[in-house]
């Protein structure tokens, strides 16, 4: 509420609505803080039709954040979507479908929706409707994901702190809307963001040299996993336990990226990345098994990398050769980082003696019809 208000936001016939909704009760004890708050909600543009509703369902404190992130313009149906598009009404449901919301033909759509379903089709004339709905539904995760973990740092470093003693209705509804409008930044963001990793995906694959014509993309991918983290986590509280987690994926993000690495996906207690420098991709490994063993919430680590061909595909890497690492994990050694011949040829090859590598033995590996040579790497010196 603006403290320089000297007039009360609310009129007696709308606090008798409220009174009457029993939604606002004058003798109550804490009547003085509910009606700060219907005034500050009044100020940023709540009727007294939406509080009562609001309060209805348990979220009043969240009306003037869901005002912020609920405006979606004048709605659309469905039929004046496709209409704005160009497009057929079973065009716009599938593409729907395909970026992660289920409509039918009744359903009310963003204003933004018909921009948006003509930049889909535009690339699909381009790059082909299968491809751009299979681009569509990884474009769909990603938002979803950061969707989650948005309204997950709101839960965990925000409300959370609802309960403490002292905490007015408005002091919550002020946060709530505060989280809110710093999340509508998160597109702006993203914009930007989605533009860099662009620029570097661009550099990196331009980086790797082909190994088996145009589908195969010679690369460096690695696996480092937590040892033991089964036994690990039932000891755990699950704050404890996620906590961790993020400890090491944070460790992960951050050794891949200062050796121009990249996250391909984050497993729980397995982080799986590729790089374009057979050196740097061992480097990765090494130093985030070292970065988890002194770090005394998590169990120690371990690593393999390979080399070879992949097939990318919606920003994830498959072929035999992900197929071999991600076995090769399993038998190494607790702090240990074990690579395969061919990645280890390659070190040797562009920078003799900058690692050490010893001779790990000959594996069969779960799932590979033929045993695997494999050697442990380890700094030059260590």
């Amino acid at each position: 509420m603006d403290p320089s208000r000297s007039e009360p936001a609310l009129d007696s016939q709308e606090l008798e609505r409220l009174r009457a909704a029993r939604v606002y009760d004058p003798g109550a004890p804490d009547a003085e803080g509910r009606l700060a708050l219907f005034e500050h909600l009044v100020a940023v543009g709540a009727t007294v039709e939406q509080m009562i509703e609001a309060d209805a369902s348990g979220r009043l404190r969240s009306l003037g954040g869901d005002l912020i992130l609920y405006d979606i313009g004048e709605p659309k149906t469905v039929q004046e979507v496709a209409e704005l598009a160009a497009i057929s009404v079973g065009d716009v449901l599938r593409i729907r479908m395909a970026t992660g919301f289920a409509h039918d033909e009744t359903s009310l759509l963003p204003a933004w929706t018909a921009e948006d379903m003509a930049g889909f089709t535009s690339a699909g004339a381009v790059f082909g409707e299968a491809a751009i709905l299979a681009f569509s539904r990884v474009m769909g995760a990603s938002a979803s994901r950061i969707a989650e973990a948005a309204l997950g740092l709101f839960l965990t470093e925000v409300e959370q702190h609802f309960s403490a003693p002292g905490v007015t209705e408005l002091q919550q509804a002020l946060a709530v809307e505060q989280a809110s409008a710093s999340f509508e930044g998160i597109s702006r963001i993203f914009t930007h963001l989605l533009r860099e990793h662009l620029m570097l995906a661009i550099r990196r694959q331009r980086a790797m040299t082909s190994r088996s014509g145009a589908v195969g993309v010679g690369v460096c991918v690695g696996f480092v996993d937590l040892a033991g983290s089964t036994e690990w986590a039932a000891a755990l509280e699950l704050r404890a336990q996620a906590d961790a987690i993020a400890r090491f994926e944070s460790l992960a993000w951050d050794t891949a990226t200062s050796h121009d690495g990249r996250i391909v996906k984050l497993i729980g207690d397995e982080v799986m990345f590729t790089a374009t420098d057979p050196l740097e991709a061992c480097r990765v490994a090494l130093e985030l098994c070292a970065a988890v063993e002194v770090e005394p919430s998590l169990p120690s680590a371990r690593g393999a990398v390979g080399y070879g061909d992949v097939v990318h595909r919606d920003g994830d890497c498959f072929g035999p050769l992900v197929h071999l690492v991600a076995r090769a994990v399993k038998a190494a050694a607790v702090g240990d980082v074990v690579v395969t011949r061919r990645l280890r040829d390659e070190c040797e090859a562009r920078v003799p003696g900058a690692l050490c590598f010893d001779d790990f033995g000959s594996c069969t590996l779960r799932g590979i019809d033929h045993a695997v040579e494999l050697y442990s790497a380890r700094p030059s010196g260590a």
